[in-house]
């Protein structure tokens, strides 16, 4: 289920309440397997293999939910030296209503900040092979890519300059064009 992006007022209104509970509670959810993952991953004292604690929630929640809750957990957050500069400013992207309220994570928020850095790389990392392979196949002059190809490594990474924001708008744009394409396959097929 997709990640319900309006408040309670507006799902109200809509008559959308049940998306808007079922996705709370499924955030709700994704914020207790957070804890657990990162409290699984501790291999000794103060060191956590987050890495894999963010690959067993994205791979159970998905990139949209996990990255929503943790967008929502440091806008929530009272205290600006909690998180840093850079996870503020990625969640500030994140458009959130004011009535999500479960954002309660029971991770000290330096193990947490540590998992939000890891979860926003893989995340990049994951985008950047997609937006690498369109960049390459629609022959994108090397001023406007945003990826590069590292043969070292056989993948697709983001250029020097790349902030996520600009390598998620151009992700959601491919996506948006190979859903459209899709659509008119449908509509072919169906037409033969």
């Amino acid at each position: 289920m997709p990640v319900y992006p309006f408040s309670l007022e507006i799902a109200s209104h809509n008559g959308e309440t049940d998306a808007y509970h079922q996705s709370m509670a499924l955030n709700t959810a994704c914020v207790r397997e957070i804890d657990k993952a990162i409290l699984d991953s501790n291999v000794e004292l103060y060191r956590y293999d987050l890495k894999a604690a963010a690959k067993t929630v994205i791979g159970q929640y998905g990139f949209a939910r996990t990255n929503w809750v943790l967008a929502g957990c440091i806008q929530q957050s009272h205290r600006s030296g909690q998180y840093s500069q850079a996870n503020h400013d990625w969640a500030k992207g994140v458009p959130i209503p004011s009535d999500k309220h479960y954002f309660a994570f029971n991770t000290h928020p330096a193990i947490l900040n540590g998992f939000v850095d890891t979860v926003r790389k893989t995340h990049m990392h994951e985008m950047a092979q997609t937006v690498g392979q369109y960049e390459k196949s629609h022959r994108v002059a090397p001023r406007n890519r945003l990826t590069y190809f590292d043969s070292d490594f056989s993948e697709f990474v983001p250029e020097e300059n790349t902030s996520y924001q600009k390598m998620q708008v151009r992700y959601n744009e491919i996506m948006e064009k190979k859903a459209a394409r899709a659509e008119r396959k449908a509509v072919r097929y169906r037409q033969a």
